[in-house]
């Protein structure tokens, strides 16, 4: 019997007005091969992302926020935010941006209990934390030499998401993230690093992931 399909929705969240970069790295590079490999697993992912499905006639009416959280609850329990230095756009008769809206919505309310929510932190040279049913995960961040820091907060992301989607316990997946983002900037260029895989696993294995969680 042919092993049936499965749907992901995955909700993407930040303020409209930055993290284009990040955003389009998330659509360009990691979702098509996220996609691929899910594939062969009977696993269609679809990558939602509030940009291209909000109209400037929605925003004025005042309908984005209705948009954004009906998507959101369509994708539970998928919601990936990326939050920079902006609030966000408030809108009136508001007293939280929309992006504020979003995550609360997405993480803290509806299907989720609080008591199960992840919450994870860069923190940049002072490594990662991540927080569980008020259990607290770190790990330290990976000395290199810098040579190009963009991409890095992507490599982090997918090097925490590699090992979370495997079963990994937090404190690996912030140590992987580390190593991807470290990794990362040993090069110039968001991804150039990765082409060299058998680098990649010297300096993984040079650094080796399980005694950076903590």
């Amino acid at each position: 019997m042919a092993k049936p399909w499965q749907t992901v929705r995955v909700f993407i969240s930040s303020t409209f007005r930055d993290m284009h970069a990040e955003r389009d790295h998330l659509v360009r590079f990691v979702f098509p091969e996220l996609k691929e490999r899910c594939r062969t697993k009977h696993v269609q992912v679809v990558d939602v992302d509030p940009r291209w499905g909000v109209t400037e006639a929605d925003a004025e009416h005042g309908k984005a926020l209705d948009i954004c959280l009906d998507e959101i609850d369509s994708c539970r329990p998928y919601f990936l935010g990326i939050l920079g230095h902006r609030y966000g756009f408030v809108p009136e008769g508001h007293r939280h941006s929309i992006t504020a809206q979003e995550i609360y919505h997405g993480v803290l309310h509806g299907s989720v209990p609080k008591q199960v929510v992840d919450l994870v932190v860069k923190r940049g040279a002072s490594g990662a934390i991540a927080i569980r049913d008020g259990h607290r995960f770190s790990a330290p961040a990976v000395p290199v030499t810098v040579i190009d820091p963009i991409g890095a907060g992507d490599s982090f992301d997918a090097g925490f998401l590699h090992q979370f989607l495997r079963g990994a316990d937090l404190a690996t997946c912030l140590a992987y993230g580390n190593l991807c983002g470290a990794f990362s900037t040993t090069a110039c260029g968001g991804t150039e690093a990765f082409r060299d895989a058998a680098r990649m696993q010297e300096f993984l294995r040079r650094h080796d992931a399980g005694n950076q969680a903590q």
